[in-house]
């Protein structure tokens, strides 16, 4: 069976971006994503599955899907299929699916796949996120007291808002079929200052040739807008908020951090 790569992302730590300056352009892989029509496409039919399905209809379907996939990635060429969704990261809002059930979902479609995956320093994620929300829907509400209804003090509708940046809760779940050294994780602060050398870590990694990096581009791309990269204005925390969201995320990252060599500070701070 050939070899195969799932890359997962989060919200605003540009997942889009690697896939289409790199992942899409490297002549040893083939990448394919959600935006195959699922009615058209085995994978796309499996993705949509693992991501909106509740358990008995997945488990019904799973040996199916199996097959599928074993079929296609038994095919007569030699690049890495390379399975690209930023949604196998936090599944879809309003579906029955955790994110640390999306992981292991994952494990039983595409067992045997490496993992890759962007994380981004959580106090600036979240920045970026409110200024794209702003930008696609504008609101009155300062960020400040966004920040405070949706992750510091969630109501009955933004619960859960803290799972967007919850990384090891999704990883964990890739982690329990997937070896440590199959699952690679790159801070973003590390891709946003040197894309080039990411480009070259990540096909050392899969064993694909690392020379012609060199000639891909580092676009700014956004995946919410379909077109040209808008820089979201950055509002400030509220005194003492940014402490709190770190204090939010501080265990979770604790375990990133012991898992990944991953920390986030001060210094990881987009410039």
């Amino acid at each position: 069976m050939k070899p195969k790569l799932l890359h997962i992302g989060w919200a605003r730590s540009g997942s889009t971006a690697l896939r289409l300056n790199f992942l899409s352009r490297h002549s040893g892989l083939l990448t394919v994503g959600r935006d195959r029509s699922p009615t058209a496409h085995p994978i796309a039919q499996a993705l949509a599955c693992i991501k909106e399905t509740g358990s008995e209809l997945f488990e019904k379907t799973c040996d199916t899907f199996q097959a599928s996939i074993s079929t296609i990635f038994a095919g007569d060429y030699d690049r890495i299929v390379c399975i690209s969704d930023e949604e196998l990261s936090i599944g879809r809002p309003g579906k029955p699916v955790g994110p640390r059930e999306i992981g292991a979902r994952c494990g039983r479609v595409f067992a045997d796949a490496r993992v890759l995956a962007v994380v981004r320093d959580q106090t600036e994620a979240i920045r970026s996120l409110y200024g794209l929300a702003q930008f696609l829907r504008p609101s009155p509400e300062p960020f400040g007291e966004w920040v405070e209804r949706c992750f510091l003090q969630p109501n009955a509708d933004t619960v859960g808002f803290s799972d967007l940046f919850a990384y090891m809760k999704t990883l964990k779940g890739y982690l329990h079929w997937c070896e440590r050294a199959d699952l690679l994780v790159v801070p973003y602060h590390e891709f946003a200052r040197d894309a080039y050398g990411v480009y070259r870590s990540v096909a050392e990694w899969l064993g694909i040739s690392p020379d012609i990096c060199a000639s891909f581009p580092n676009d700014r791309v956004n995946a919410s807008d379909g077109g040209p990269v808008n820089r979201f204005p950055l509002d400030n925390y509220l005194p003492g908020q940014e402490r709190r969201v770190r204090e939010l995320f501080a265990e979770d990252n604790a375990t990133l951090e012991r898992q990944f060599g991953i920390t986030f500070d001060s210094r990881t701070r987009a410039r």
